[in-house]
């Protein structure tokens, strides 16, 4: 197996809190072009950066810290879990996706709810999202 390392540069970050679920995603002015057309869509996917979780690229299992009920009915809080059957944050790579809806566009800066992002995270992508 080929390994190689990727460069990816962010095309903005994630800003303040609105209150109500609502946060800012401010796309950096060289990319701001790039949003055209986007308030056509209710939804978008928003790639970003755990920023916070960079020093744990090497943990691959964990035990979850709140007990939880799988879907398939299993008690399975005390048994280790791998991190790609999990949404936490350790990862190899340390992207996360997030299927936001967009409230509204100002300037450069897009209004969305549902983000799950610090303040501060970069912001990698932007794509819209197609309900089938």
């Amino acid at each position: 197996m080929i390994k190689r390392e990727f460069v990816v540069r962010p095309i903005g970050e994630v800003g303040r809190s609105r209150g109500k679920g609502i946060k800012e995603v401010i796309v950096y002015d060289e990319f701001a072009p790039g949003l055209a057309g986007v308030e056509d869509h209710l939804f978008l996917t928003i790639v970003w950066w755990l920023h916070h979780s960079e020093n744990d690229r090497d943990t691959l299992q964990f035990k979850p810290i709140l007990a939880k009920t799988m879907p398939r009915g299993r008690d399975r809080s005390l048994e280790l879990h791998g991190v790609f059957s999990s949404r936490a944050p350790l990862r190899p790579n340390p992207i996360a996706i997030t299927v936001v809806q967009l409230i509204d566009l100002e300037g450069s800066t897009l209004l969305v709810r549902g983000l799950d992002a610090l303040s501060g995270s970069p912001v990698l992508d932007i794509k819209p999202h197609f309900l089938f």
